[in-house]
Formats: C-alpha cells, sequence, structure tokens
C-alpha cells in the first residue's frame, strides 16, 4: 500500500525536477497543494473502489425509498447469481439512483451499488457479458444494461483525454477502430480491426 510518507518523497522528486534551470522557480503551485490533492484524490479512490455503476436497470414502481433500495438490492443480487458470481444481499451494502426521476416508462436512472468487497466488483465486471444473454431485470432491452466503474474527476478527465486521443488516431489511420480499455486506474487505447 502506498503510505502518504511515500507521496510526499515522490511528489517532492517531480517538484524538484520542475523548477527550471533559467527562472529558478516552479509553477504557482507549491509542494503542499500537490500533497493535498494526491492525498484527496487517494482517498476519493479508495472510497470508490467497491462501487458500480449499473446503466437502464428497471426502477422498482414503489414510492417508498427503503422499498425502492431493497428491490434493486435484490434485483443485483439475482442477476449477480445469473452471472455465476457468488453474492446473498450482505454483499450489497449500499444502492443509490443517480439523478432526477424520468417521467417516461423506459427512461431509467443509473444505479449505483457499494459491493462489500472488490473481489465481489471484480467478479461481475468479469462475468458481465453473460448478463446480457439473460432476461433477469425483465426487460426486452437487456443489450442496453451497462456497467461502469464508479470513477473520480480527475479519471473522468483522462478517460475524456484518452477518447480524445482514440478518436484521433482512428481519424489519421482510417481502417482500424480505437477504443479506450481497461479499469480506472490503468486505462489504455487498444487497437480494433475494422
Amino acid at each position: 500500500m502506498v503510505t502518504v510518507e511515500t507521496v510526499k518523497t515522490i511528489i517532492n522528486e517531480e517538484f524538484k525536477s520542475e523548477i527550471t534551470p533559467h527562472s529558478g522557480h516552479a509553477s504557482a503551485t507549491t509542494p503542499d497543494d500537490v500533497i493535498t490533492e494526491t492525498v484527496k484524490e487517494m482517498k476519493d479512490r479508495e472510497r470508490r473502489k467497491n462501487n458500480a455503476i449499473f446503466f437502464n436497470v428497471p426502477e422498482p414502481k414503489s414510492n417508498v425509498k427503503s422499498e425502492k433500495s431493497a428491490q434493486d438490492t435484490e434485483s443485483i443480487t439475482i442477476s449477480g447469481k445469473r452471472i455465476d458470481v457468488e453474492m446473498e444481499k450482505g454483499n450489497i451494502i449500499n444502492t443509490l439512483r443517480l439523478g432526477k426521476i424520468h417521467e417516461e416508462e423506459n427512461k431509467h436512472r443509473p444505479l449505483l451499488v457499494t459491493f462489500d468487497s472488490d473481489t465481489i466488483k471484480r467478479n461481475v465486471f468479469k462475468n458481465f457479458s453473460k448478463l446480457r444473454d439473460e432476461s433477469d431485470f425483465g426487460s426486452d432491452d437487456n443489450n442496453n444494461i451497462g456497467i461502469s466503474h464508479d470513477m473520480t474527476p480527475k479519471e473522468k478527465e483522462e478517460l475524456t483525454q484518452l477518447k480524445e486521443k482514440a478518436k484521433e488516431k482512428e481519424e489519421s489511420q482510417g481502417k482500424f477502430r480505437f477504443r479506450v480499455r481497461g479499469p480506472p486506474w490503468a486505462m489504455y487505447i487498444k487497437k480494433l480491426s475494422p
């Protein structure tokens, strides 16, 4: 595990290399600011590491918040078992619908799910493609059901930059497709055949 002291050492070394020999000073940010931001980012990543966001999962019809949460938990638990992930209701710490309720029946808010361990989350991601063949959410649109990591704003920014680079590569090398792959902490651009 990375300690705060390790981060401080790395950042201080990088800061020393940023000072240009001609100007004799660095940018307006100080090492303490960089350390604070880095530690804040690390804590945010740690807080989100067991979270997954599911898209296009039909919302429960109940108006009672606790019933909705219980039904969402039940849906995810049943789905986990269908894709061969050993999961019980106790493995889901929390479920939360993100955003405003849509007036349209076929529009569903994203579902943020917090698992009790990153092992279960990894297994869900690994076996998720099996879900598309099932009809476990009671929806005819299972091909539209998606899953994503709960990313920090910095990770989202990095993803956007990588997508732009992939698009540029695709335009310059027309016969191939380029897509961003990998978890938030190890994203990369993959070259795909047409």
